[in-house]
């Protein structure tokens, strides 16, 4: 991802999608930066009960703020474990 202007908020957005589950759990998600230290970590939810062919979708949109060009890791978290784990690079354009 390129960033034009560090240290100022820029529009992301992030989309998990999980398959068929049932019951209701509590996510929540954080994102850290490559050392770990934490940059945002969002509020746990509770998803509501779902039937069993039922899949789900999960939307962050907010603004953040990086500080410097760097590698970052986003954590999808249920029941406060990591679900789902990626990693992305943030950079100044060309």
């Amino acid at each position: 991802m390129a960033v034009a202007q560090f240290g100022r908020p820029v529009r992301i957005s992030f989309v998990f999608f999980s398959g068929p589950g049932v019951g209701s759990h509590t996510f929540n998600w954080d994102l850290l930066t490559e050392n770990g230290t934490p940059v945002f970590k969002g509020r746990p939810q509770r998803t509501s009960p779902r039937d069993p062919d039922e899949a789900a979708m999960f939307i962050f949109e907010g603004n953040l703020v990086f500080a410097d060009p760097g590698r970052f890791t986003i954590r999808f978290l249920v029941e406060d474990k990591p679900h789902y784990v990626s990693t992305f690079t943030v950079e100044r354009p060309d």
